[in-house]
């Protein structure tokens, strides 16, 4: 009976501090997708435009993905680091070369 006194007697913000404190620490929720680093594209010289040799590193990252009739909201898609393992340096995925000027592009990211 005391205990409904007790209840009774705290004000709102009270009661809601007590109740909180006594569930103890929110659950994160966590999208394993949506927590990725996203990459960006980035020019690199031709002499770092080989990706690794065997074990790739395989680190997980997002790059965006430009999608016609999404009204501007961001897009992306799973990229794999293509350098060697224990690699120095940013994450890299998706080598590409421009067909005119032969600039070479990469998608770079760090870890968090």
């Amino acid at each position: 009976m005391s205990g409904e006194s007790d209840a009774n007697s705290l004000s709102d913000d009270q009661l809601i501090a007590r109740l909180k404190h006594e569930a103890g620490p929110e659950k994160v929720q966590h999208d394993p997708f949506l927590d990725l680093p996203v990459a960006e594209q980035v020019t690199i010289p031709a002499e770092e435009a080989h990706p690794g040799e065997e074990p790739l590193c395989r680190a997980h990252g997002r790059r965006p993905l430009a999608v016609h009739g999404t009204m501007g909201a961001p897009v992306t898609v799973a990229v794999d680091c293509e350098r060697s393992a224990g690699h120095e340096g940013p994450h890299r995925a998706e080598f590409s070369q421009t067909r005119i000027l032969h600039h070479w592009h990469v998608f770079e990211w760090h870890d968090r």
